[in-house]
């Protein structure tokens, strides 16, 4: 797949042939984005996919330990992040952003929030982004993109999307 993988992903890392000083195990990738093997020592896996992961780690054991091994790397659970709905829509709140390696769009964020409120002015949105520390406003017509005009947007990790209401 293409899943690349996170700071706070766990993971399962299994190594064939093992021994006692070189074994596999369950570990939490770091804020760094590293797991810590016995004797291997640090190995950074965030970013990657899980074939590369792999490979990567297959590589450091084949070239100072076991010739030729093996290395299965599985994703036991994926870090919960989490996006904001404010204003008109059934029930604002904060949501767990679904797991997984597709994209999470604007349209399946507002569905998990219930669906606009009767009040709710679905032209003018905006997505408040932090990105590399600065505040970013995204405007958004969630009419066109319902209509197929515009591109259904992906919403990240932290964003908060705000709803306005229509004034009659």
């Amino acid at each position: 797949g293409n899943y690349l993988i996170k700071q706070g992903d766990k993971v399962n890392i299994k190594i064939f042939p093992d021994d006692q000083y070189i074994r596999g195990g369950q570990y939490e990738v770091t804020p760094e984005g590293n797991v810590t093997l016995p004797l291997i020592g640090k190995v950074t896996i965030a970013g990657k996919t899980i074939n590369n992961a792999s490979e990567d780690i297959r590589k450091i054991i084949d070239k100072d330990y076991i010739i030729s091994p093996e290395v299965v790397l599985e994703i036991l659970g994926y870090k919960l992040e989490t996006f904001v709905i404010l204003g008109q829509v059934q029930k604002p709140g904060t949501f767990n952003m679904p797991s997984g390696p597709q994209d999470f769009t604007f349209l399946q964020a507002i569905s998990m929030a219930g669906g606009f409120s009767q009040v709710a002015n679905i032209k003018k949105i905006k997505i408040i982004r932090q990105m590399d520390g600065q505040r970013k406003i995204i405007r958004i017509n969630a009419e066109s993109i319902i209509s197929g005009t515009d591109e259904d947007l992906k919403v990240e990790p932290g964003d908060v999307i705000h709803v306005s209401e229509s004034l009659f």
